[in-house]
């Protein structure tokens, strides 16, 4: 949690005074959304860690958008802008922590689970052996 409180304060400070455009707007909300099935893609098929398939996440929409922006100055079609690509790195952590907490149980859930489940075959074992 302190990271992301952290990642929030630092865009706003680089943003500085200036204010959020629809274009900004765009790149979050797009990369939020294209950060839930790549951290999937991470996550599931790359079988990574969780916290490595979100930087991985994050790394790759911030690349993305790197490319993008440079193609938009070679061919004249937009302006080169660092806080697009922010915007973009953001939405896609933003989505891929979203991804995260609705794909996580907690590991104490889980080892709680499986005492529980060792626990009735135990009983089930020794049920048996008394019959």
């Amino acid at each position: 949690m302190k990271h992301l409180i952290y990642i929030f304060i630092m865009v706003g400070i680089m943003s500085g005074n200036a204010q959020i455009t629809e274009d900004k707007i765009a790149h979050y909300t797009w990369s939020m959304l294209a950060g839930v099935p790549t951290y999937y893609i991470y996550y599931d098929v790359a079988d990574m860690h969780p916290v490595l398939a979100i930087t991985a996440t994050t790394g790759t929409a911030a690349l993305a958008s790197w490319g993008f922006e440079h193609y938009q100055k070679s061919t004249g079609r937009g302006v080169y802008d660092n806080r697009d690509i922010l915007a973009s790195a953001t939405g896609a952590f933003t989505g891929a922590i979203f991804a995260e907490l609705i794909r996580h149980k907690p590991e104490k859930y889980k080892a709680r689970q499986l005492r529980k489940q060792k626990k009735r075959e135990e009983r089930y074992r020794r049920w048996q052996k008394k019959q």
